[in-house]
């Protein structure tokens, strides 16, 4: 399973700059692995998925998830920066981040 392209923590974690890994590389290789293993009926499946920050305050409900995104391995952003983007992201009623992800799935039986 790895992250979409559409993924919004993606998104706030790569710079002006860089680029997190390629998702499709990594998504490609684990179908070629399985089909050279025999499992059959392999399909590419979307996951709709999010983080959700509940805080009524927005100021708080950015702290939180910078704090979260920041923690991130992959995460090529200050956190000065990340607030800045997430006090955009949060304007009005909004407390989610998209975590859109993409997964190979496939069947298995025993012989």
């Amino acid at each position: 399973m790895q992250g979409a392209p559409d993924n919004e923590v993606l998104q706030f974690l790569k710079s002006d700059f860089g680029d997190p890994p390629h998702q499709g590389l990594q998504l490609r290789s684990a179908w070629d692995r399985l089909a050279e293993h025999g499992f059959s009926d392999l399909s590419l499946q979307r996951i709709h998925a999010h983080y959700e920050f509940p805080e009524e305050d927005r100021s708080e409900r950015c702290k939180a998830a910078t704090e979260f995104l920041a923690g991130n391995p992959y995460c090529q952003v200050d956190k000065e920066d990340l607030v800045d983007r997430l006090q955009l992201h949060f304007q009005g009623d909004e407390n989610k981040i998209g975590s859109w992800n993409g997964y190979v799935g496939c069947k298995c039986s025993l012989n």
